[in-house]
């Protein structure tokens, strides 16, 4: 995984599990995400960085074009808006199945931003807080 400046990829990734239980949804019907993440996953976001299948995000698609698209996600600890971010563009070119990880380009690391405060606690630990 590459490393920058600030909290990475796998960081996102560790807050989005740790920040929500609600479900992934797309926008359009020909489109189903299921978002799977290992149980107990770690606090730390070296495990994250190094094992990115902690967390997998499959997509399927039924329609019957070519369609680009890419993925958009806020995560919210209640209303407030923790984390946020857009992936890189993919495209089905036919019906069929995407299974991504951390390292896939779920999210373009120059579009993640962060709450300050849960920022500097993610640089100044190493880890997600309890709870």
């Amino acid at each position: 995984m590459m490393r920058f400046p600030g909290p990475t990829l796998a960081t996102a990734l560790a807050a989005a599990v740790a920040l929500t239980a609600a479900p992934a949804t797309a926008q359009s019907p020909d489109f189903a995400v299921f978002l799977n993440v290992r149980p107990q996953p770690s606090p730390y976001i070296a495990d994250w960085e190094n094992d990115p299948s902690i967390v997998t995000l499959v997509l399927s698609y039924t329609g019957t074009t070519s369609v680009a698209f890419h993925l958009v996600c806020t995560m919210r600890r209640g209303p407030d808006p923790v984390l946020g971010g857009t992936s890189t563009p993919f495209e089905f070119v036919r019906p069929s199945q995407l299974v991504l990880t951390a390292g896939d380009g779920i999210w373009e690391r120059n579009s993640v931003t962060y709450e300050p405060s849960f920022s500097e606690q993610l640089q100044r630990t190493g880890r997600l807080s309890d709870g």
